[in-house]
């Protein structure tokens, strides 16, 4: 299987366009993402200058020649050649487990590809049409009210019921009751993983992670299987749910916290952002401080019943992907 690229040649307008093995591309990507001093941006500048080596020493030569300016010594043979057999033994493993391996230039959804810093690869294990249907990301703290927990599990509910793809992130709280209310009523939901398929964290979700996937929905990574989870691979996380969202849905949240994390990746990649409005017996707690702050501020549309729901799917609905926070947006009034 080949995958297209179409890549700008220096300052020039003339374009070049080659095909790129996949395979090649799945090695090439997986092995520099072990090299220490290169990270997923490196990569993806690589891939905007050259075709895919076919073979470790092929790396090896083109890293010696500097074809990522930040890494400062190339790797020793040995040391490359180790890790694409580590990357092949990866692919391997992944086609045993029924996981699928996309690529940027072909695979990935769109929407991710626009994104500032998109994924160079993405482990899928489920459903992968799902990634390309529209999608709604509902998300929340760990620990929120029952009010909370309920009007996550029935916004999801909603949201499935009128076709609409639930993206969450497979924690305790806000995202476990928004991906159970899709499932509740037979919809199909994303979860998008902090850490490598294979495991399952927080591992009470375990249960929940097999029925997503059996249900027909997927389970989502940028990390190859068995990567443990690390606080920087949970803000990673959270710009994957922004990006592969038309919207946002803040159930609960304190000012600060993860959920603030995909609020401003959301802000950044243009998504709607709404967030619930709850009634003032539960305001004033630390739960609905990043709710009322968001409401206040006016970067988000307060969700005060399902007729302000149905309003903002409609209204997200209408929108396109876009690339970047200095596009023009469509305003999601109503």
């Amino acid at each position: 299987m080949e995958i297209w690229f179409l890549l700008r040649l220096g300052s020039n307008i003339s374009l070049k366009l080659f095909t790129i093995n996949l395979m090649d591309y799945e090695l090439t990507t997986l092995t520099l993402s072990m090299v220490k001093g290169i990270g997923s941006k490196s990569i993806a500048d690589f891939w905007n200058c050259r075709e895919a080596p076919s073979s470790p020493s092929q790396l090896r030569k083109l890293l010696a020649n500097g074809a990522i300016k930040r890494l400062k010594v190339a790797p020793e043979r040995g040391d490359i050649e180790d890790l694409w057999s580590q990357a092949k033994r990866i692919v391997e493993s992944c086609k045993e487990q029924a996981i699928h391996i996309l690529g940027r230039a072909k695979s990935i959804p769109i929407q991710l590809q626009k994104i500032e810093n998109p994924p160079n690869l993405l482990f899928v294990k489920g459903n992968v049409d799902i990634l390309h249907q529209k999608s709604v990301a509902i998300i929340g703290t760990r620990q929120p009210s029952n009010f909370g927990l309920q009007s996550a599990r029935r916004m999801a509910m909603f949201s499935s019921q009128n076709q609409w793809v639930v993206v969450s992130g497979l924690a305790e709280g806000c995202d476990t009751a928004g991906h159970e209310g899709c499932l509740e009523v037979c919809g199909k939901t994303v979860a998008v993983l902090a850490h490598g398929l294979g495991t399952t964290y927080p591992a009470v979700n375990s249960e929940l992670s097999e029925q997503i996937v059996k249900q027909g929905g997927c389970l989502v990574s940028e990390y190859a299987p068995g990567t443990p989870p690390s606080r920087g691979t949970f803000v990673e996380r959270d710009r994957l749910q922004s990006g592969l969202s038309k919207g946002i849905i803040v159930i609960e949240t304190d000012v600060v916290g993860g959920t603030m994390h995909t609020v401003g990746f959301a802000k950044s990649h243009n998504r709607g952002i709404a967030v619930l409005c709850h009634p003032e017996k539960y305001k004033g707690g630390v739960k609905t401080k990043g709710n009322e702050k968001l409401i206040e501020e006016n970067a988000a549309i307060p969700l005060t019943n399902q007729n302000d729901l149905l309003k903002y799917l409609t209204k997200l609905d209408c929108l396109s992907y876009l690339a970047s926070s200095s596009d023009t947006q469509t305003h999601l009034d109503i």
